[in-house]
């Protein structure tokens, strides 16, 4: 991980704006800290925080409004026929950062919202709000994926691959590619019952070196491999209708009115199984140019917060996420991914501090949920907006669609902008003008404490 994540400084630094003079060195050092363990979107919200606090310190600087100098910045919708490549040196292509962000503006109505927020913090001393529209680029590529499809005379067909299930709908995509893949390709009477389909489980001695699940491409991977491997079965099962067709011609040919007809799926297979291999196998693999991976997953989110000055609490009022998936394959799976990365992003930026440590012995004692705090239902913005844009113009990924596992964590970066022009405010009310220096996680003490809070601040009269 050492080495991964300056690679992904690099490209992620960037997210969805135009930097045309950008030099980066990234350099891996020791430190007396613990190793981290990352667990979703390793290196792209640090990443995200930079570029994002730049924006913010270049708007205090000129006394502008943060917002207004991302509308500046932002990569233009043209960026793919200017040939712009990423930070990272990947092309950018079918860009659509800036429909959304127009999009995202307008539901959550922003220029509303924002003179609203205005108004509640002149009106407000020790309560303060801020709004902030924020992007995600995130990059993804392709990691090698297996599938192996087997067919059985009773109609079963068993799934096996290479990645984990672990509640982000892997299989449930699995079945679902497999079932429809075959029954586009393979003509059957009265189509393929999904009964007929189940997922095994992952065994490194039926599909051997399997690669780690992750990246936000695992489902599509998988996915993938699956249809890879059904389309050698189709072709297989293809012959084989025609020999069952011919068979049945045969068996009536003394009847003038007999017309054969499409076997149904159980006697199709039935009948396959000792005249074809009735077992596929399918692996991606990095090095194939007609594999549909890398490319990027775009999104923008608006998000308005709520601060208590004077403890330095947090509260998510309203998120706005449009998020392009391409053609989802399967839209209610990906709008939970999206949630629920979101979400850990929210812990990521307001929680999760990990370096509580015995000063003597150098014991971790944030490693239960008294001092370690994850993100609870409190925490959950009191309104929170998906939306899955149409993107019938992109022509990679599987089937059209894109990753959702891991880039809408990083939208939630914008909620910590939207808290640091909430402290922005409660310091000008304080007299105080300089930069709120704010790093992560933005835990109620440094929040107040960005806030200027003193304790008479604490007294009562």
């Amino acid at each position: 991980m050492a080495l991964f994540l300056p690679m992904i400084y690099k490209e992620t630094v960037q997210q969805g704006y135009d930097i045309p003079a950008f030099w980066y060195n990234g350099k891996c050092v020791k430190t007396n800290t613990d190793l981290r363990t990352p667990t979703r979107g390793p290196g792209e919200p640090g990443g995200a925080y930079i570029i994002e606090t730049i924006l913010e310190r270049i708007a205090h600087q000129l006394g502008a409004d943060p917002n207004a100098i991302r509308d500046l910045n932002l990569l233009p919708a043209n960026a793919e026929e200017l040939k712009i490549q990423s930070t990272g040196g990947h092309p950018i292509t079918n860009f659509t950062i800036p429909k959304m962000w127009e999009e995202a503006k307008q539901r959550a109505d922003l220029d509303k919202r924002a003179a609203a927020v205005k108004e509640f913090n002149a009106n407000n001393r020790w309560r303060k709000r801020g709004v902030a529209i924020s992007p995600v680029k995130y990059h993804v590529q392709v990691s090698r994926k297996a599938a192996m499809v087997n067919l059985y005379a009773d109609g079963s067909v068993v799934i096996h691959h290479t990645c984990n299930e672990m509640g982000q709908g892997l299989n449930t995509k699995a079945i679902q590619a497999a079932s429809h893949f075959l029954c586009k390709e393979v003509n059957v009477k009265d189509g393929i019952d999904l009964k007929h389909f189940r997922i095994a489980d992952s065994d490194g001695y039926v599909l051997p070196n399997g690669f780690f699940t992750g990246g936000s491409t695992s489902s599509e991977g998988t996915v993938l491999a699956i249809q890879r491997a059904c389309g050698i079965l189709a072709e297989r099962l293809g012959a084989v209708s025609k020999t069952w067709k011919d068979n049945q011609a045969e068996q009536n040919k003394d009847k003038s009115d007999f017309k054969p007809e499409q076997p149904t799926w159980t006697q199709l297979t039935a009948f396959a199984t000792d005249k074809m291999d009735c077992s596929a196998t399918y692996c991606t693999l990095s090095d194939r140019s007609e594999d549909p991976i890398p490319y990027h997953n775009y999104g923008a989110a608006v998000n308005e917060v709520e601060i208590d000055v004077l403890t330095g609490e947090v509260e998510l009022l309203h998120t706005e996420i449009v998020y392009d998936c391409g053609k989802s394959l399967n839209p209610n799976i990906d709008i939970g991914q999206a949630e629920g990365a979101f979400m850990m992003g929210v812990g990521h930026m307001f929680h999760e501090e990990a370096d509580i440590y015995d000063e003597k012995t150098g014991e971790l004692h944030s490693i239960g949920t008294w001092e370690y705090k994850p993100p609870l239902a409190r925490e959950v913005p009191q309104q929170l907006n998906i939306k899955l844009i149409p993107n019938d113009g992109f022509t990679k990924g599987v089937g059209g669609s894109k990753s959702v596992g891991e880039p809408p964590l990083v939208l939630a970066i914008g909620a910590a902008m939207a808290v640091r022009q909430a402290v922005t405010s409660a310091r000008s009310d304080m007299g105080m003008k300089e930069f709120a220096e704010m790093a992560a996680p933005m835990l109620p003490s440094v929040i107040a404490n960005a806030a200027g809070t003193k304790i008479e601040n604490l007294t009562l009269a």
